[in-house]
């Protein structure tokens, strides 16, 4: 896990320094100091032992880490190769999800991912008996696990898949761990989930044509009218996280209705 009270330590010594929470930590997992105290990091990395507590890392394996969140990457988690047919598309919006069964401390967050994955590559049966297709991977871009950490899905310059009748090109789709009429998120969620809206919407939003229809937040219900996704708990949050994030966009000085004519390579490669 992130720590953040070794960022000081991490822009003294000028290098990058792997974070152990007291347990063996993933090899992947590196602290990039100056992209920390920023809120935010899209850089590549690789790491070679100088110890046996710290890493210290160059570039080439990718890391995004924000302030306060977790970022387990698809490697982290052992993702596999997206199979063939994803959809291109330029974000537009973020739409939250819930996972839809109840949250599950006792399974790891990679377990989960590498389980969605598995899913969501192949043909099955829903629930309401209804046939899924294989679709080329995991179909949300973020998943917020019960404890706040936050996997890496679906790259960002595809568009997402759905059982439901939307049409989910150009929404950037968070899944939040739970079923939300039955639940509530916990704070560890909901606190990562506003520190991920935050980073998106300085980080892609601003890219888009409109900053101020990128951050305004909607569930998956209310795009569809068959199912309640993302749950009465996580919906009735939606108001409050809109305006706060409208709110954390304007005192950092950043202006909701700038307009790009032309969309950035980052938005439309989503990095």
């Amino acid at each position: 896990m992130v720590v953040l009270r070794e960022v000081p330590k991490v822009l003294a010594e000028g290098r990058m320094r792997r974070a152990y929470a007291g347990r063996r930590a993933p090899r992947q997992l590196c602290v990039v100091g100056f992209g920390l105290m920023q809120n935010m990091v899209g850089r590549f990395y690789t790491c070679r032992k100088r110890g046996p507590r710290t890493k210290f890392c160059t570039m080439h394996l990718m890391l995004e880490i924000v302030a306060g969140v977790e970022l387990v990457t698809r490697q982290m988690w052992g993702a596999k190769p997206a199979l063939p047919g994803a959809i291109p598309h330029v974000l537009e919006r973020i739409t939250i999800h819930h996972t839809g069964v109840l949250s599950n401390p006792k399974r790891s967050l990679e377990d989960k991912l590498r389980g969605l994955q598995a899913f969501s590559q192949r043909e099955d049966k829903l629930a309401s008996g209804k046939t899924k297709p294989a679709w080329p991977d995991i179909p949300y871009h973020f998943y917020i696990s019960w404890d706040g950490r936050v996997g890496e899905g679906r790259e960002l310059k595809f568009a997402g898949d759905t059982n439901t009748e939307y049409d989910p090109k150009g929404h950037l789709l968070i899944v939040v761990e739970g079923e939300f009429d039955q639940e509530k998120p916990t704070e560890a969620q909901m606190r990562s989930l506003e520190n991920l809206l935050l980073l998106v919407a300085e980080q892609y939003g601003q890219r888009t044509k409109s900053l101020s229809a990128f951050v305004d937040l909607r569930g998956h219900m209310d795009f569809s009218t068959q199912t309640n996704c993302p749950g009465k708990a996580l919906e009735s949050e939606l108001p409050r996280l809109r305006s706060w994030l409208r709110r954390s966009l304007r005192e950092k000085g950043i202006s909701l209705f700038a307009t790009n004519s032309k969309l950035s390579d980052v938005c439309r490669n989503g990095r």
